[in-house]
């Protein structure tokens, strides 16, 4: 999937995230691979690139959601990069893209089929199921916070 460079926008930023998410996958066997070169395990632009290339690497929330930040960065969206809390504080990585007003989380690194950004100005909860699986973003909390909880065969798992 190619997406031409246009103005920033909602329609620009599915097509980027869902191409993205296809062509460069989460993956953690690059970190064990940079780890026993004696490298940090997030490698420098030109490596990411080189390495989705060469091994079809990619990377988890670090890697990923870092170089689509700065990607979209470069392209002029209103984006904040974020850590976020999964069962440890600060552990994940997300970013907050505004356009008109609305607030979406892009989540490229969270293995999970978040092919679209995810609205964050919800009033009830937002669902995506796949499978066996099923994620619910919930409506920000007072202290403005998201919580998304993800759920198997029904079951509450994280």
């Amino acid at each position: 999937m190619e997406v031409d460079a246009s103005s920033p926008s909602l329609e620009l930023l599915k097509k980027i995230v869902k191409a993205h998410l296809i062509k460069i996958p989460f993956e953690n066997i690059s970190k064990l691979y940079y780890k026993q070169q004696g490298s940090n395990y997030i490698p420098n632009f030109s490596q990411y690139l080189d390495d989705i290339e060469k091994y079809n690497f990619g990377g988890t929330c670090y890697a990923n959601n870092y170089y689509l930040y700065l990607l979209l960065e470069h392209l002029g969206y209103d984006i904040k990069l974020y850590r976020a809390d999964m069962r440890n504080p600060d552990v994940h990585l997300i970013s907050i893209v505004k356009i008109n007003g609305s607030e979406f989380i892009v989540d490229e690194g969270y293995a999970a089929p978040f092919l679209e950004p995810l609205p964050r100005d919800l009033l009830e909860n937002y669902a995506i199921t796949s499978g066996k699986e099923k994620y619910i973003l919930k409506p920000k909390n007072d202290d403005s916070t998201s919580h998304l909880e993800q759920y198997y065969m029904g079951e509450l798992k994280h």
